[in-house]
């Protein structure tokens, strides 16, 4: 009967694993579908759950009570010298009252747990950190319901640890360290940083209040972050896992929260690995976008850690990580020196509501960047979105930039050639350079290149809006490879002087308009078939050539070109594509004759290398036609 019932326990083991390797065979091949969509698209690659102790601020009558300006406290586990309060094994300890010139310091077995619950107290050191954690398995700060709580620390320390320089924090942990609880802590660090766990830094809940001279919350290993509400104010990074030498370490993990960020380095800086689900974030960095980091003589201010091992010591952007960064949603406000938004290696921009004002780039990735969705407004910036891969699949976007709206680069950022500060460097080849837009709303204003690919350009979907240069130095569209549009709606305007169109071997119809004279910014241009309206456009800025592409343009169709006029529900940043034009000039009319089609405003056909310049100032881009060859 044993022998039976064991045949029929592995004959079901054998279907149940038979079922999961077919389960995960599908999920497999899904994934390799959604792939050729989402290209290199990242996935969570921070390995933490939050534990039970991390969110429980609870205590009873058991706890030990620690009246902070007794000096004569005499409690198991609690021992007092030379003014400051030493916890010596696993329990839980509420803190109230003023403890001046002194600390509190844990020294506990390495498997203890301690938990300090802060109701109502007041710490000063005159020498060192006012809370300093030198041994426990993890230390749980509980900030009691309606507390505030105030810990500062010396301006000037006397180390316990000189080779290390240890402590150095207001609040300084050796091993794991959590925070929670409703109450309000109020961190002054006048020596260095607010907040450090050289382990795990947890926060669950609460109201932070941190002024530091150098990073506000510092986990050396990792900082989650499951909600609270922080007011920042660094001379150094906000916030800052610095751990590099392990990849599993150095990340940084937030799941909600509203944060308030004014610091002279990183807003957010992960070393590894850096996900946000959700929260509202305001930050401030090096001065604001209008301290630049393209100034000469940016970057000099604040402390550099001396422990840090980050290679580029100066940085003032908004969030950044040194690989993999996702976003999934929230609210984001930045107003930095350096790029808002950076990593060194993906992001993926899944949703959220992004206002930016930039000195550098508005969001910068060194490998693939991807916006699934959500609302970007950039108001201000160098490049607005700069990656090796940009790879935009919907959302509502608006670029200005004083260079490059969108730049996808390799090699060298080519747009820094002339050594700014701040640029960034590509390490991929130019074939693996791409911009890819499958959908979404984007609007680019850009004093550079509107859309720039040192590779290849495809437009699948979406509407793409260009109000480009007004010098002949750079183009509206600019791509070094090849343009395919596929599908989607393009209007690019700009100068003629770098005028480049999508390739002839796109399966959507283009046409280029190069006008005898510079139109006036607001003039609106509109393509008729008939008396039908096919789009219309009012480019804001200047300009003499004008590229569109839409589905509703068909090869051997005649069309004709007009001018100037009035239409009712015209918006600026946008096209229109019904109603009536009234007051027009019509300018001329063509047949599309080829999927790309170059004409000038009186629809005679412009032949390859009229005048056209061979090339960039400083680059070896050429100017192109039909295909994005030199002309």
């Amino acid at each position: 009967m044993r022998k039976q019932t064991m045949i029929a326990f592995i004959l079901s083991m054998a279907l149940l694993i038979n079922g999961c390797q077919k389960k995960e065979e599908s999920t497999t091949n899904t994934s390799q579908a959604q792939s050729t969509t989402v290209k290199n698209a990242t996935t969570s690659k921070i390995d933490f759950t939050f534990a039970d102790e991390d969110f429980d601020d609870s205590y009873d009558e058991q706890a030990i009570s620690i009246d902070l300006s007794d000096a004569s406290l005499k409690a198991d586990g609690v021992s007092i010298k030379n003014g400051s309060i030493t916890i010596s094994k696993a329990g839980t300890y509420v803190c109230n009252g003023s403890l001046k010139n002194g600390s509190i310091i844990v020294d506990a077995g390495k498997e203890d747990l301690v938990r300090i619950v802060l109701n109502n107290a007041n710490i000063t050191s005159d020498t060192s950190s006012a809370i300093y954690v030198k041994q426990a398995k993890k230390t749980v700060l509980i900030l009691a319901k309606d507390s505030e709580n105030t810990i500062s620390d010396a301006k000037d320390y006397t180390y316990e640890d000189a080779e290390k320089e240890e402590p150095n924090a207001a609040i300084f942990s050796k091993d794991d360290l959590s925070i929670t609880g409703s109450g309000k802590l109020i961190v002054n660090a006048n020596f260095n940083h607010g907040i450090f766990s050289k382990n795990q830094l947890v926060i669950t809940s609460g109201s932070f209040d941190i002024t530091s001279q150098n990073d506000g919350l510092k986990g050396k290993d990792g900082i989650a972050i499951a909600d609270g509400t922080f007011t920042i104010n660094a001379q150094g990074d906000g916030m800052q896992a610095s751990e590099s030498q392990e990849e599993s370490k150095g990340w940084v993990y937030i799941e909600a929260g509203t944060f308030h960020i004014t610091s002279q380095g990183d807003g957010i800086q992960a070393e590894t690995n850096l996900e946000i689900s959700d929260g509202t974030f305001d930050i401030t960095t090096g001065g604001g976008s209008q301290n630049a980091s393209t100034k000469s003589d940016w970057g000099r201010w604040g402390p550099q850690d001396q422990t840090s091992t980050n290679e580029d010591t100066t940085s003032a952007k908004g969030i950044k990580s040194g690989k993999d960064m996702i976003i999934s949603k929230g609210t984001y406000t930045f107003d930095t020196s350096d790029d808002a938004i950076h990593t060194n290696a993906s992001m993926d921009i899944k949703d959220g509501t992004y206002t930016i004002q930039s000195g550098d780039d508005g969001i910068h990735a060194d490998e693939t960047l991807t916006v699934e969705k959500g609302s970007m407004d950039i108001k201000k910036s160098y490049e607005g979105i700069e990656g090796n891969q940009i790879v935009i699949q919907g959302g509502d976007i608006q670029v200005v930039s004083s260079d490059d709206g969108l730049n996808a680069a390799g090699g060298n950022d080519g747009s820094s050639m002339n050594g700014r500060p701040g640029q960034n460097t590509f390490s991929s080849s130019d074939s693996d350079v791409s911009i890819t837009i499958t959908g979404g709303n984007i609007y680019v204003n850009a004093s550079g290149d509107g859309l720039d690919s040192n590779g290849n350009l495809y437009i699948k979907g979406g509407s793409v809006i260009v109000d480009g240069p007004q010098d002949s130095g750079n183009g509206a569209l600019d791509y070094d490879g090849t343009c395919e549009i596929t599908g989607g709606t393009l209007i690019a305007a700009g100068m003629s002087g770098m005028a480049q169109m999508p390739s002839d071997t796109s399966s959507q119809a283009s046409v280029m308009i190069t006008f005898d004279q510079t139109q006036s910014e607001n003039t609106l241009i509109s393509l008729m078939q008939d008396n039908d309206l096919i789009i219309a456009y009012a480019p804001s800025k200047k300009f003499n050539n004008i590229v569109i592409s839409t589905p509703s343009l068909t090869k051997d169709k005649t069309y004709s070109i007009q001018s100037g006029g009035t239409i009712s529900g015209l918006e600026s940043k946008k096209a229109i594509t019904e109603g009536t034009i009234n007051n027009a000039s019509t300018l001329g009319s063509f047949t599309l004759s080829d999927m790309a089609t170059s004409i000038s405003q009186d629809g005679t056909s412009v032949q390859a290398g009229m005048n056209q310049p061979q090339g960039k100032p400083g680059g070896d881009k050429k100017m192109g036609g039909p295909g994005g060859h030199g002309m």
